[in-house]
């Protein structure tokens, strides 16, 4: 599995380093400068669980469980010993790729902007306020994260995995693939002119969504 998990992210163009045990693992972190760590629970050496707590009690080194154990408890177990994600086998490369980019992005310091303008829409983030020429527009919670999560990036397409990952913090294991949808179609029908021809949350076909709105304007207001 380790083997088949390194073809397919060096195809992906990441440098992988290998570890075969718990002791390999601790010595690869401490002298490769790894970005990310792929963990197995059942290691041999020294179980996943004491590679975890040493991982980070050393550092922030982010960490993904890949475990046959899916169960909740499980999950929930994993992640309260410090874990960035926890992944059940077995489970898609493309998903594991995914919530890789998204714990690998959560880790990056960004520009935050306090304000996101685009032509009459005014995003708010500090205050989680919205406003569409001038007036005031009711987003619920999960809404609001998924509008700043598109607008913070505008142009760039974000997947069905991406978004269950950044916005609702899961997987297409534990929530479906409508959620999104749904949650897009009460956006758009709060913010776009034709709800029906969305110009500002864009949908491309087979793959997401983008944040495509008009070019910023000032026009004095």
């Amino acid at each position: 599995m380790r083997a088949g998990l390194a073809r397919f992210l060096r195809s992906r163009d990441y440098d992988v380093v290998e570890a075969e045990d718990g002791p390999a693992a601790l010595h690869a972190v401490a002298t490769d400068g790894v970005d990310l760590v792929i963990l197995d629970l059942g290691l041999p050496g020294i179980g996943g669980t004491e590679v975890l707590a040493t991982l980070k009690q050393r550092g922030n080194v982010p960490v993904i469980i890949c475990s046959g154990q899916g169960g909740e408890g499980a999950r929930i177990a994993g992640l309260d010993l410090g874990a960035d994600d926890y992944l059940a086998k077995p489970f898609s490369l493309p998903e594991l790729e995914a919530r890789i980019r998204a714990v690998l992005r959560r880790g990056v310091p960004q520009t935050r902007q306090d304000v996101i303008s685009s032509g009459p829409l005014r995003i708010d983030r500090a205050r989680r306020a919205v406003q569409l020429n001038g007036r005031p527009v009711d987003l619920r919670k999960k809404e609001f994260d998924l509008l700043i999560t598109l607008a913070c990036a505008p142009g760039r397409v974000y997947t069905h995995l991406e978004l269950l990952a950044d916005v609702w913090g899961s997987t297409e294991e534990w929530q479906a693939r409508a959620t999104i949808t749904e949650h897009v179609r009460r956006i758009r029908q709060k913010i776009e002119d034709d709800p029906e021809h969305p110009t500002i949350i864009e949908t491309v076909r087979g793959v997401g969504y983008r944040f495509g709105p008009p070019t910023d304007s000032d026009d004095g207001s």
